[in-house]
Order: structure tokens, then C-alpha cells, then sequence
């Protein structure tokens, strides 16, 4: 019997399985985290478990999209993917329209990605073991053979072979549930028709691609696992068909993500408006008129890879690097802040303006329009050029902080509703988006949006002072912050303790990236502290994918970091300390932070760190 036929023979036995089970309720679910026993149940319900004739997305509780049949005719990243049909190796078709659920997404792999630089055989080669367990069960996989392969055969029927075998594993329930989602396509791409064929036939399909619960096509990242580790590799993580499972997982997110974005009623301004740039972008942010009205901000940024018709990989910004976006204060003419606050060079960090509050843009002199010679073509000498106005004094606030991807897209909306309070006399605001080092441009596409709502919490941001920055991460690094004295508001309604803190360097231990600190805030006697423990986590990323950690990253994008993932926002640290603070009279702060419980000793990375009190009315 072929691996073909003994597919052939199990999946009618499972699909028999699940349309007998009056309880039937398909594997856990691992979505919006609640916890699911297995029989399907939350723990909350006190019915029966719904049954087989429920919609898979009823089974899971998942809101439902409906089938769009438009498509564009080339395959493009985030363009509608429209209709198609694939043959199976057990002699049926499979057709989307006909099975879309409106809550899944469609996974295609292709046989033509090795293990490793060093075994050269498909990485269909370690089957499928894991693939259920780390794949939310909204997915369905497309097995295919990419391009003209003689014997594809030698491909699928191995892979059949295992799909069976791991099916059988499965408990009844299970069984039924991922028989209807694991396909393993007959034949070779070329043989296929409409956009799954043209997806493998050109460049953007080297790693696979999907269709996304929007029904938009997306292409894939790296397989390479954290638990396939070879030493004797040049790069020494092999890859591993089970790593595709955090993809799925990630357009979860971005569903869900998406969802709350269209229920809630925000105001929003777009700045930057998908085009590309290369290391950091100016624009101007027109705050809306009654922003006295909002509570909320909002940051939502998009970076796209360059290539629209090619896979991430190579194609977008290669490193982990820091992303701030910033808000420009400029001063008054005596270069004085207007409310006296004692911030001033603090709060800084944007390119052309380390250390300086000059607010330009760190490029080279303006062009004066003088020929090479300085001379014209009379003979005499041009006249002297008038002198570059003088940049006006200010400096740059921190809104909002994230860490770009290794090689891949990214979406991230982050809370920076503290920057309300910068933002209270209306107008115009210079506002700047910075991804890349001067000596290392990241050509992205980039949209970025603020929105502006109101969630009605107890008073709005209208007043801030900052706190405390960063810097190395040393032995002298708390006996260089004091504690302060700051004065309280009488007509405050709350105060909020706001820190955006992450820890970077490879120095002693791999800190402060990799390695375990403390950041500790004593508001008059009363101490919080943020422990940021991931560190020695070796899937500490990973484990993020479901919140907003973009998976399958090129780079070591699995491990824990000191704060941040590659490939997510920074959240601030938001405490409310209003409880322990007197409104009119005067609050001593003080921060500090310590290394794995204690004193940092020299030589431990650095810290990026800004801090404020925030005072609501």
C-alpha cells in the first residue's frame, strides 16, 4: 500500500470520527488566552460543549470574515489572494470558497528549504511532530512541491506517510479536527493554476507564503528552531516544520488587534503615509483641536519591506535595532523652556540632537549653490553666501519606543498617552520616527498614525515632568541619580509614575541585553518595581508571538531580552501613585536599578531609560 493509499485510508476514518461524536469540539484552543479544556470548554460555560454541526468558528468563538473572491493577478504582500484549488495526494480537491470559515489562516510550505547549509534534503525530512501542538488550531497547511520536480513523489509520499502516523497519536477529537486541516498537495506547483501557482513561481514565494484571517496574501520567514541547535553549524539552528505553528499564531494578534481598533471611536491623524526612507523621517502632526477631550494616544506604525513582489527576507531591514518615535518642544527665544521644567536635555535622543538642543537633522551643509571654484565665469568671486539661519532651540520628547525586526514586517500600536500632556496647546507639532543608525540606513516603507480617543479614565494628561534617563550600566550608575523633589499639583485628579526602560549591550554577562535587572521607584517611601526577567529564556520571545512578537525573524529572535523582544513595541511602565502622593504639597522620588538583585558592577551594557510623573485633571 502507497503512502498515497494509507492517506487515503485514514482521513475518511477520521472525518467518520468527527461526524459521529456528539461532542466533538476540535482540539484546545490557544487563543485570547483562555484556558480550554479538552473538551473545548473555557471553564466558564455551564452548557454542553458545542457540537459537530457548529462552524469552526462558532467551535472556537471567533468572529467571522466573509469570502472576498477579488485578486489581483500577481501576488503581492497584503493584496487580496481571491479564490483557488489545489489537488490532494488522497484524490480530492480542496478549494478555499468552498471551506473558507472567515477565522482561519492558510499556511503553504514548500519542500525546497534544506535543513541546514549541511544536510541538503528537504526539512520535510523531520515531519510534522510538533506542528499541532505549537499551532493554534485556526490553521490549515498546504504541503507543496515547488516548481518542475520529476519525482515529487519522493516528497509527498514520505510527508503522507507521517501525517497519518501523527494523526493516529491524536485523541478522536483531535484527529477529526487537524484531518481537516493538514494537505498534502498532489503534484508539482507548476502543475497548479491561479495565484498558489504564480506564488511559487517567482521570487516572493522562496519561503512559503499564506493567506491571513483578512484573506490577504502574506509570504513567510525563517523556520529555523531554538531546540534544533547544532553546534557544528556556521548558522547552528536547524529548521524545523513545527516552527511555521507561530504564524498562524501572529495573524491571531493582528485579528484581534484589529477588531479593537474598529470598535473603538478615535480621531486619527496620519503622519507618514507609506513611503519609503531610510533611517529616520520628519513630519508634522496636526493635534486635533479639542484634544483636551482625549485620554488616550495611541502610536501605530507600519514598516514594510521595499519589495512588494518578494519574501522578507533580505528584503527588509536586517537588524534588532532601536525605533523611537519623538515629539519636538522647541523653547522660547531665550532658550528657556515656557513652563521652567527641569527637564531640559533629559529627554533626548533623536538623530542630530544628542546632547544638543539643536534640533537638526545631523546631515552635512546645506548646498549654497557655489560652483566648485567659488568663482564665476567672469573671473570675479561670487559673492558670499548668506549664513544658514540658527536652528531653533529645543529638544525631543519620547512618545513611544520599539525594536524593529530581524529581515521581516512589522505593525505595532503602543500606548503613549503620557505625550498627551506635551501635546495640550493644540497646533502643529513636529513629530519624528527613527529606526536606524546613521552608518546602517534600513530602507522601509513606513506609515505611522496617532489616534486619539477617550476610554474615560479618571482625568486626562495635561501636565509632565521628567524624571530620570539612562546611561551605562555601572557601578557608579545609582550613586549618578538623586532622589528628587517634586512638586504636586493641588488640582490634580491622579498621577502616574510613566517609564519606557530597556537593556542593551553585550558587555560583562551580555548585559544589559541579556542579563536580569530591576528597576526599582520609591514615590515617598513607597516602592514598585519592574522586574525585567526574561533573560535566559531561550524562547522568552517566542513565547510573545500572541502578543505582537512578529515571528519567524531571520536572527536570534527567540531569546528573552532586557525589556524589549525583536519585533515588538516597548510598553511603558505605568503605575498609579496617586494614593501615595498629596496634591499640593511635595513628593520625593527616587530611581535606582539593580543586576540580578544587586549593585550593577562596571562593565554592565547600558540602560535606554526615560521617566516622568504624569498629572491628570
Amino acid at each position: 500500500m502507497t503512502a498515497n493509499q494509507r492517506l487515503l485510508l485514514v482521513l475518511p476514518l477520521l472525518s467518520g470520527a468527527c461526524a459521529g461524536d456528539d461532542k466533538m469540539s476540535g482540539p484546545p484552543p490557544i487563543l485570547g488566552g483562555a484556558a480550554v479544556d479538552d473538551t473545548g470548554s473555557t471553564g466558564d460555560d455551564t452548557g454542553e460543549p458545542p457540537g459537530p454541526d457548529l462552524t469552526a468558528c462558532e467551535q472556537l468563538g471567533l468572529p467571522a470574515e466573509d469570502f472576498d473572491p477579488e485578486s489581483t493577478s500577481i501576488p503581492k504582500r497584503h493584496t487580496p489572494a481571491g479564490d483557488f484549488t489545489v489537488p490532494l495526494v488522497d484524490g480530492t480537491e480542496w478549494t478555499l470558497s468552498e471551506n473558507w470559515s472567515g477565522c482561519e489562516s492558510y499556511i503553504f510550505l514548500t519542500h525546497n528549504l534544506s535543513i541546514d547549509e549541511a544536510d541538503g534534503r528537504s526539512w520535510w525530512a523531520n515531519g510534522i511532530d510538533g506542528l499541532f501542538d505549537r499551532s493554534p488550531p485556526n490553521a490549515h497547511y498546504f504541503f507543496i512541491v515547488a516548481g518542475n520536480v520529476d519525482d515529487h513523489a519522493a516528497f509527498t509520499d514520505p510527508l503522507a506517510d507521517d501525517v497519518a502516523a501523527q494523526l493516529a497519536r491524536l485523541d478522536e477529537a483531535d484527529q477529526a479536527w487537524w484531518a481537516d486541516r493538514i494537505h498534502v498537495v498532489a503534484g508539482n506547483s507548476l502543475d497548479l493554476s491561479g495565484f498558489v501557482k504564480k506564488g511559487f513561481q517567482g521570487n516572493i514565494g522562496r519561503m512559503g507564503f499564506a493567506v491571513d484571517r483578512f484573506q490577504n496574501f502574506r509570504t513567510l520567514g525563517s523556520m529555523a528552531a531554538v531546540d534544533a541547535y547544532d553546534s557544528a553549524l556556521d548558522w547552528p539552528w536547524e529548521r524545523r516544520i513545527y516552527d511555521a505553528g507561530y504564524q498562524p499564531e501572529y495573524y491571531n494578534f493582528e485579528a484581534e488587534r484589529q477588531a479593537r481598533l474598529d470598535a473603538e471611536d478615535a480621531v486619527i491623524v496620519e503622519v507618514l503615509s507609506g513611503e519609503e526612507y531610510s533611517q529616520y523621517e520628519d513630519g508634522v502632526l496636526t493635534i486635533p483641536d479639542n484634544i483636551e477631550d482625549f485620554d488616550t494616544l495611541e502610536i501605530d506604525v507600519v514598516m514594510e519591506c521595499p519589495n512588494t513582489m518578494a519574501f522578507e527576507l533580505g528584503n527588509c531591514g536586517a537588524w534588532d535595532y532601536l525605533a523611537h518615535m519623538w515629539l519636538w518642544e522647541e523653547f522660547d527665544e531665550d532658550g528657556r523652556k515656557s513652563d521652567d521644567d527641569d527637564d531640559t536635555a533629559l529627554d533626548t535622543g533623536a538623530s542630530g540632537s544628542e546632547g544638543a538642543d539643536t534640533g537638526t537633522s545631523g546631515s552635512d551643509a546645506a548646498d549654497t549653490g557655489t560652483s566648485d571654484t567659488g568663482t564665476a565665469d567672469t573671473g570675479e568671486p561670487e559673492p558670499e553666501p548668506e549664513p544658514e539661519p540658527e536652528p531653533p532651540a529645543g529638544q525631543w520628547h519620547e512618545m513611544a519606543r520599539f525594536i524593529t525586526t530581524y529581515h521581516r514586517e512589522s505593525r505595532w500600536v503602543v500606548d503613549a498617552s503620557h505625550a498627551l500632556a506635551w501635546m495640550q496647546g493644540g497646533g502643529d507639532r513636529t513629530v519624528r520616527y527613527e529606526w536606524a543608525p546613521s552608518w546602517n540606513p534600513q530602507p522601509t516603507i513606513i506609515t505611522t498614525r496617532f489616534r486619539f480617543s477617550n476610554r474615560g479614565k479618571d482625568g486626562r494628561a495635561q501636565e509632565i515632568v521628567h524624571l530620570y534617563s539612562g546611561g551605562s550600566f555601572n557601578s557608579e550608575y545609582n550613586a549618578q541619580r538623586e532622589e528628587k523633589t517634586i512638586e504636586i499639583p493641588a488640582d490634580v485628579s491622579r498621577v502616574e509614575l510613566v517609564a519606557i526602560t530597556t537593556g542593551h549591550g553585550m558587555d560583562d554577562g551580555n548585559c544589559a541585553e541579556f542579563c536580569d535587572h530591576s528597576h526599582h521607584y520609591t514615590v515617598n517611601d513607597t516602592e514598585f518595581v519592574q522586574n525585567l526577567d526574561d533573560p535566559g529564556l531561550s524562547s522568552g520571545c517566542a513565547d510573545k508571538v500572541s502578543d505582537g512578537v512578529v515571528p519567524n525573524q531571520g536572527g536570534t529572535w527567540w531569546f528573552g531580552r532586557g525589556g524589549w523582544c525583536p519585533g515588538q513595541r516597548v510598553d511603558p511602565y505605568v503605575i498609579d501613585v496617586t494614593d501615595v502622593v498629596s496634591p499640593g504639597s511635595d513628593a520625593s522620588v527616587l530611581y535606582q536599578a539593580l543586576r540580578e538583585g544587586s549593585e550593577p558592577p562596571d562593565g554592565s551594557g547600558n540602560i535606554k531609560h526615560n521617566s516622568w510623573l504624569v498629572f491628570h485633571r
